[in-house]
């Protein structure tokens, strides 16, 4: 029987002097955390992946019916105890976050290198202004 090691956050940070979740040592506007979500090296400032070239960052864009969001998800996310989860708030204000699931109407994938698929949503908007973001939650 075969063992398949998965890279805990603790140990793909353990090199660096602060492996914090919101530091970030490269200084590229990209904290810890979602340079391990997104497939980032915290040591090396881009934002860009280096497989298919697409941004580091989640990216927002109109669409037709809505917006379209676009992010890197790594493939074994479940097993690094990993979550992605999209969200909407009409103001921003704490508590006022919810997620859009229900809202989606499509969601492709296509593989963004080694480990990584790039998750690219639509989802459906009301008439009311949206603020949306893509929240990264660790429970190692």
């Amino acid at each position: 029987m075969m063992l398949e090691i998965i890279e805990s956050y603790r140990s793909w940070s353990s090199a660096l002097d602060d492996d914090g979740f919101t530091a970030d040592p490269d200084r590229d506007g990209i904290p810890n955390l979602q340079e391990y979500a997104f497939g980032g090296d915290p040591m090396e400032p881009s934002r860009r992946n280096d497989a298919d070239g697409g941004n580091l960052l989640p990216t927002l864009e109109e669409s037709a019916n809505g917006v379209t969001i676009d992010f890197l998800q790594r493939t074994d996310a479940d097993e690094r105890a990993l979550s992605y989860l999209v969200e909407s708030s009409v103001n921003l204000a704490e508590g006022s976050w919810q997620a859009v699931s229900d809202q989606i109407d499509e969601i492709s994938r296509e593989s963004a290198g080694p480990g990584l698929e790039r998750v690219r949503m639509e989802i459906a908007a009301d008439l009311e202004a949206r603020f949306y973001r893509l929240k990264i939650d660790l429970n190692e």
